[in-house]
């Protein structure tokens, strides 16, 4: 780890006295979606010892980072590539060695490709209350396009897994600006997200990020992407017709329905409120130090064996 000091010039009063959060980092998918940069693998020999070393990251971090923390999020990658059990042992992990409040938020990112009643019970019994659905969109070519694992039958049914196992927080996530997308389309969508009344929407724009499947894909002049006119357009259109189904646009991608719903972890970013991150490529925050673990499986292993 490297604790470098913050290139910003932070105002104090900016501050948050926010308790902190606490990210963990999946870093196993089972196929790389073709637009995305967030550091995942696709080699499951790697789980276990990759487990193991974040048990040994926990009680290291746990030395230092004393801080009260009422929020904890599970991301990737896909966490719901992890077994139940296993899922289940790194959120008991994380109470076991942090501060973490009785009525923490503890969310779990799941694609709809790989979310089992099994997974959903497991993560429920160990007091995860908040789950985020990487849909993206209920449109078999707009799935196709991104290079998702998931139809749009896994993604209503996965939705319907969740309800019936007990989750009373859902968010939905959705992507717009995708080539020749019209406002038509992203809006039945948006309105399939809605007859599944989730306490939570996440509406994106599509980024298209050097290094990535569709970057190389756009190079090659394969598809023409949609011009910023056309994004705008549909970013007011997402903020209009959620205001007018009952949803607050309390962040720039983000969406609730009530203030209660609003994600506690992701506020913390906005608010500049101390959070450690554990896995690989998790970055941390407590002001005014910013550092961040190796982007690198391997290196992450390496490090964490010899104690550091």
């Amino acid at each position: 780890m490297a604790f470098p000091p913050s290139p910003h010039v932070v105002d104090h009063r900016l501050l948050s006295s926010d308790p902190a959060g606490l990210y963990i980092h999946v870093p196993f998918c089972q196929r790389k979606c073709r637009y995305c940069d967030f550091y995942s693998i696709d080699d499951p020999s790697l789980m276990s010892p990759f487990l193991e070393a974040l048990k040994k990251e926990m009680v290291m971090a746990a030395e230092t980072f004393v801080d009260t923390i009422d929020s904890v999020y599970v991301g990737g990658g896909t966490p719901t590539t992890l077994s139940g059990t296993q899922l289940a042992d790194i959120i008991q992990a994380a109470k076991e060695w942090f501060p973490i409040t009785a009525d923490a938020e503890i969310t779990i990112e799941a694609n709809p490709g790989t979310v089992t009643p099994e997974k959903l019970a497991a993560c429920l019994d160990v007091g995860a209350n908040r789950l985020n659905l990487g849909v993206q969109s209920f449109q078999a070519d707009n799935l196709s396009f991104l290079g998702r694992i998931h139809s749009p039958e896994d993604a209503e049914k996965a939705i319907e897994e969740a309800h019936r196992a007990g989750f009373r927080r859902i968010g939905i996530d959705l992507m717009f600006g995708l080539p020749e997308q019209s406002a038509d389309s992203w809006k039945g969508d948006l309105k399939q997200a809605l007859t599944f009344t989730p306490e939570h929407m996440s509406c994106y724009s599509l980024t298209i990020e050097p290094g990535t499947d569709l970057f190389q894909l756009l190079q090659d002049r394969r598809f023409r992407p949609m011009p910023d006119e056309g994004i705008a357009d549909l970013f007011e259109l997402t903020s209009v017709y959620l205001d007018k189904n009952g949803y607050e646009h309390y962040e720039i991608s983000n969406y609730c329905r009530g203030s209660e719903h609003r994600s506690r972890h992701n506020r913390k970013y906005w608010r500049l409120a101390p959070y450690v991150g554990l896995g690989t490529a998790a970055h941390s925050f407590v002001y005014p130090h910013r550092w961040w673990n190796y982007r690198d499986v391997t290196l992450y292993l390496d490090a964490i064996t010899n104690g550091n």
